[in-house]
């Protein structure tokens, strides 16, 4: 009587993607929920820019608390994004003797910008936490949170492409 031999461990090892593609695709979708956060970024400004005209002090507080939290979920995105790099590099750093990932220019340019936008993001929070002024939103901080908030656009299309790149180095993986 032989022993059959179970090789379905083997087969799902080298069937199955990379936990390191699972975690890029993730990203994709965070990177999408950070996308439409931005829409509605770009929306509470509108209406702030709108109260701000009518001179209406009584909606100015609560359009910067709608502000003032999505900037803190958009913040949380970043977080999450960062933490990921972070499992990234990590189960490359325990992998290296098998394996070799050219995906650093990619990975470090995602990793630099994602700390740029968390920066970026802490000092808008900060800002808007403060309740500027009805004049001092006027004279020159709206302006300046428009600045910001298309700094933060220009960095999330940066991190989109280098996922985009990510994901197309990680397809290839079977296994780590």
């Amino acid at each position: 009587m032989s022993k059959k031999l179970d090789f379905s461990f083997f087969y799902s090892l080298f069937q199955r993607k990379s936990k390191i593609y699972a975690i890029e695709l993730d990203d994709l979708k965070i990177n999408k929920a950070m996308f439409n956060l931005i829409g509605e970024v770009e929306d509470n400004i509108k209406e702030l820019s709108r109260v701000i005209r009518q001179d209406n002090i009584g909606s100015k507080d609560a359009k910067l608390s709608e502000l003032e939290n999505n900037f803190m979920r958009l913040k949380g995105k970043v977080d999450s994004l960062r933490e990921d790099v972070e499992r990234i590099i990590s189960l490359e750093i325990q992998n290296k003797d098998y394996i070799t990932i050219h995906d650093d220019g990619y990975l470090a340019d995602k990793a630099g910008r994602l700390e740029s936008m968390s920066l970026e993001l802490d000092e808008l929070i900060d800002l808007i936490m403060t309740r500027p002024s009805m004049s001092d939103l006027k004279a020159h901080l709206l302006n300046d949170i428009y600045a910001r908030v298309n700094n933060i656009i220009a960095f999330v299309n940066n991190v989109i492409n280098d996922d985009k790149h990510l994901q197309e180095s990680y397809s290839k993986l079977e296994i780590l």
